[in-house]
């Protein structure tokens, strides 16, 4: 198991509606939309206010391009733990299962704003950041970008693809976590 994410630009709301099934259905014709992997339902995650303030929950959109990757749990928590580092965030206490820890996590938590604060304080698992905070995670990630080289080859590789992913949904987009 792990994160997919999934970056759009061109995004357009379609005057559409989800089914029991899953399928996306057009609100005045009653026709499913074709199966084309060219729609995408979006979905605002409640629990991080101001992430997609361009997109409507549950609202069908179709996009002009899109850019997809995986990441196990793990290793997407481990990639934020050493992004908050490389940010200069500062070592605080968590309480992890149990255990007391430090981590830059914790630092990067523990405050309201900073580079790639609304990527590190977001779901591991679902919602969607519109066109705006792209915009502004792609120039964080532009501005760091000599950091993250210095990491590991495995940390860069990653960034680079939420880098791409950023820099597409900054382009009338948002990137999906699902």
């Amino acid at each position: 198991m792990g994160l997919d994410i999934s970056a759009y630009s061109g995004i357009k709301k379609l005057d559409a509606r989800m089914n029991g099934d899953g399928e996306a259905i057009d609100t005045k014709t009653g026709v499913l939309l074709p199966q084309d992997g060219m729609w995408f339902t979006a979905w605002v995650n409640p629990v991080f206010p101001g992430r997609a303030g361009d997109i409507e929950s549950g609202a069908v959109y179709s996009y002009e391009n899109c850019t997809c990757f995986s990441i196990g749990y793990a290793r997407h928590a481990g990639w934020r733990e050493k992004l908050a580092e490389i940010s200069g965030y500062p070592l605080a206490e968590q309480v992890h299962y149990g255990r007391v820890e430090k981590c830059y996590l914790a630092g990067a938590l523990s405050g309201e704003c900073g580079p790639f604060y609304e990527l590190i304080n977001f779901s591991d698992c679902e919602g969607v950041i519109g066109t705006g905070v792209s915009e502004k995670l792609a120039k964080d990630l532009a501005e760091f970008k000599g950091r993250a080289m210095g990491v590991s080859e495995g940390f860069y590789d990653l960034y680079l693809k939420w880098k791409a992913a950023f820099e597409m949904a900054s382009n009338n987009g948002c990137v999906r976590f699902h």
